[in-house]
Order: C-alpha cells, then sequence, then structure tokens
C-alpha cells in the first residue's frame, strides 16, 4: 500500500531535525572541547608583586638597618694616639715583665666599667707612666707618674687588691742591675695615689676568685736575703693597708716547693737551695719530705763549711 505523500514529508522533515539536531549537539561538543575558559574580569584578578620588585622593596625598608649591623667600628691607631701624648725624644718603654706585655695596655682604674689607656716611657733617666681615657670620642691625660731614679720598666700590671670594683696599678722601674721596687697606685679623682712600695725578688698576683665570687686579690713578695735565704710573705688588704697574711700550704705546694726543687736539680752543689727547698716543705707540712731533703743536701755537700745551717732544720722538723 502507498504511503501518504504527507506522512513521507513528515518523515523526511523529522530525519532532518534529527539530522540537524544531532549535527547541532556534535558541533557543540566539538566547539566545548576545542574552546578555552574565559579569562576573568581585570577586577576579580588577584595582584601579586614580582619576586625581584618585592626584593628590591625589602633591601630598600631595611638597608639602614643592615648597614648599621655590619658596618665595623672604626679601629684606633693606639700608638699614634700614645705618641701625641709624649715630650719630644721620649721612648716608650716595654715592661720585661709580665711576660709578653706590650706598650700600651688597658684597664678599668676608676670603676667606671670603661677602660683606661697605660703606657710608659723614658726621658732623661726618668721612667713616665701616662694614664689616658677616652671622653667625648677623644683621649685626654688624666694623670702622670714619674720616677726620677730608674730608666726601664720591670713590671706592669694591674689587679683589684682593695675590693671596690676598680684594679690598682701595680708599677716596677729600676736602673740596669738594681733591685726593683714595686709601687702600687689607686686611682682616685684622676689623681695616682701611692698605697705602698715594696723591695721584692720576686711576687705573684694570687687571685682569690672562686665559684664566681670575686673577692681581693693578694700579693706573694719574696725577698732573698744577702745569705741566700728567702722570706716569703702574702699580703692582703685589710680595709686600711696591705698586711702580711698567713701564706697558704697551697701555695707553698703549687708555686714555692716546685721552684726549688728545680733549682736543688740545676746546681745540686748550692746548699741555699737545699736549705729553701726544705724550709719550704716544712712550711707546707710535708716533714717527711723535708726530712729526706736535709739528706740528700747534706750528703751531696758533705764538704760544704755552712752545712750545719742545713742540718740546723732537723731541730725544727722534730718540735713540729
Amino acid at each position: 500500500m502507498p504511503i501518504p505523500i504527507h506522512v513521507v514529508g513528515l518523515a523526511l522533515a523529522g530525519k532532518t531535525l534529527l539530522s540537524n539536531k544531532k549535527n547541532s549537539r556534535t558541533s557543540l561538543t566539538r566547539k566545548r572541547r576545542i574552546s578555552r575558559p574565559r579569562p576573568q574580569p581585570r577586577l576579580m584578578r588577584r595582584q601579586r608583586p614580582s619576586g625581584p620588585n618585592l626584593l628590591q622593596k625589602l633591601m630598600s625598608n631595611i638597608s639602614s638597618s643592615i648597614t648599621k649591623i655590619t658596618q665595623k667600628p672604626t679601629k684606633e691607631n693606639y700608638q699614634s694616639i700614645v705618641q701625641g701624648f709624649l715630650p719630644e725624644n721620649a721612648k716608650l718603654l716595654t715592661p720585661k715583665y709580665p711576660l709578653g706585655a706590650s706598650q700600651i695596655q688597658f684597664a678599668d682604674l676608676d670603676g667606671d666599667s670603661q677602660n683606661e689607656m697605660i703606657a710608659s716611657y723614658a726621658l732623661n733617666n726618668e721612667t713616665t707612666t701616662l694614664i689616658l681615657k677616652k671622653q667625648n670620642e677623644s683621649w685626654n691625660e688624666l694623670t702622670r707618674i714619674t720616677n726620677n731614679d730608674s730608666n726601664t720598666m720591670h713590671y706592669i700590671g694591674f689587679a683589684d687588691i682593695m675590693n671596690e670594683g676598680k684594679k690598682q696599678l701595680l708599677l716596677s722601674s729600676t736602673k740596669s742591675k738594681a733591685s726593683p721596687i714595686l709601687e702600687i697606685y689607686s686611682l682616685d679623682n684622676a689623681a695616682a695615689n701611692k698605697m705602698i712600695d715594696l723591695n721584692y725578688s720576686r711576687f705573684e698576683v694570687l687571685d682569690q676568685s672562686q665559684n664566681g665570687e670575686i673577692r681581693p686579690a693578694r700579693l706573694a713578695v719574696w725577698n732573698e736575703a744577702e745569705t741566700g735565704e728567702y722570706d716569703i710573705k702574702v699580703l692582703h688588704w685589710n680595709g686600711e693597708e696591705l698586711a702580711p697574711a698567713a701564706v697558704p700550704a697551697d701555695y707553698y705546694h703549687r708555686n714555692v716547693i716546685p721552684y726549688f726543687a728545680q733549682k736543688a736539680k740545676q746546681t745540686p752543689g748550692n746548699l741555699n737551695h737545699w736549705y729553701n727547698l726544705t724550709k719550704s716543705l716544712i712550711n707546707a707540712g710535708a716533714y717527711r719530705d723535708a726530712s729526706a731533703a736535709i739528706e740528700l743536701g747534706l750528703y751531696i755537700n758533705q764538704n760544704s763549711p755552712s752545712k750545719e745551717k742545713l742540718a740546723s732544720l732537723k731541730e725544727e722538723i722534730e718540735n713540729k
């Protein structure tokens, strides 16, 4: 049976529509596949500073702080500063002791937590110690200490002897081959006041600081008699003056006995070394070792006319 024409037309139209719809979907699908997301409006985009610009800005903000931190302080030419205070033809001196001491030294002598500059010079058979202080970015002279009868510096040192939160100045100047004299000064109101002067053959500064506790320093002073015997005293500040104190046994063990033992070993034929060694052993309470030192010293020096001096220490040991 033949199909009516209008029905055929509708079918063809439907097929066409379906075909167009399919092609349309395919076209849309292709478009969606190849389409790219649209950029957001500029107002919606977040502005981020670029790396170099950000770093430059940060460095600009902190450059002054970095400069202050990294800038090194100007190093002062202390030698030139001291030379500006010396008289013409004066010669800067290097102390013989302590070993390794320099011509220019620093210490807080007035207790203000700021170091003074100390240097000594020789001129016309005199030694002068110059004390300078930095005030308002410039160095000024506080005082000078002159010794009219010396031309060399034997010792320059510092120690808190009076326990006042500052250090005292220890000076020793002498002429060649003369016995040195130790002078101790306290700096008060920009003036150097002499506390004491001491004859010595040897001396040591004993620091009593223990477990973080600061105590006044003491001085161990050795004096050699013409007979070769040594007298050893320890001096401490009693509030008014430097006065003798008991010599602690550990000082003999640590400092005195090794010194005289080395002397006796180097020159065993010198009876004085055995005497001083025995005496220091007695003072340290080492009586058995003292008796042995007497026997050995007498054996080595049995022909010495002064051996009785060493033998006399036997009685002292018995009495101990």
